[in-house]
């Protein structure tokens, strides 16, 4: 007979954004915020719309889909915009949680991404501690 473990994986959360020192301050305070809490969280990232969509449908196919994708809205290849309307069109990603993370902040921008099915936008922080609060706020609604 086989004995065989399941290993329960983390929550993985998927960051789309094309701007590097902006991946690296969301993950690592998406981390940070998750351990405060006794959670652990895997992010990963991709610089566009058009690798979110295709990561996102991999991930769907393994059966490993994320928990939340948090997405920017100026980037090359395909935009979020026009990622965001993809994911909602697709068939069993309506319940994923998309998150706007964006610099605008011109209120019909926002409104159109709620519109296309966001789950909440924010705009872009100054300050670390504004992002740890969009953070914090993204791992409450997780939950």
């Amino acid at each position: 007979m086989f004995d065989c473990a399941i290993e329960e994986k983390s929550p993985f959360i998927l960051i789309v954004d094309d701007d590097d020192d902006d991946v690296f301050l969301m993950m690592s305070v998406l981390r940070r915020v998750s351990w405060e809490t006794g959670a652990e969280i895997e992010c990963g990232s991709v610089d566009n719309g058009a690798d979110a969509l295709a990561l996102v449908s991999l991930k769907r196919m393994l059966a490993d889909l994320p928990v939340a994708v948090i997405l920017d809205l100026n980037m090359p290849k395909l935009d979020g915009m026009s990622a965001l309307k993809a994911l909602r069109q697709s068939l069993g990603f309506g319940e994923l949680p998309v998150f706007v993370l964006t610099t605008t902040a011109n209120q019909a921008v926002h409104s159109a991404a709620m519109a296309l099915g966001a789950t909440k936008t924010f705009v872009k922080p100054n300050s670390k501690s504004e992002l740890t609060d969009i953070a914090r706020e993204i791992l409450q609604t997780l939950h």
